[in-house]
């Protein structure tokens, strides 16, 4: 099979910095594909900010780094 590279996020916040390799098997071509899987529940979206404003602002998403 074909094999893919991994991502790796740099997470800085106040209380938290580290780096994070997800692993799993959703890949995305737009973000708004990666919202709404976060919206469902199937993990992290790692987006513009401005782009999931209108969740974080009701709630149906949350900033992973504290101080949000």
């Amino acid at each position: 099979g074909a094999s893919q590279a991994r991502m790796t996020w740099l997470i800085q916040g106040i209380d938290l910095t580290g780096v994070f390799q997800p692993e799993g098997s959703l890949h995305f071509n737009t973000s708004e594909a990666a919202l709404a899987a976060a919206r469902s529940g199937h993990g992290l979206a790692y987006v513009p900010e401005v782009l999931a404003a209108p969740e974080l602002e009701s709630g149906a998403l949350a900033h992973i780094t504290s101080g949000r």
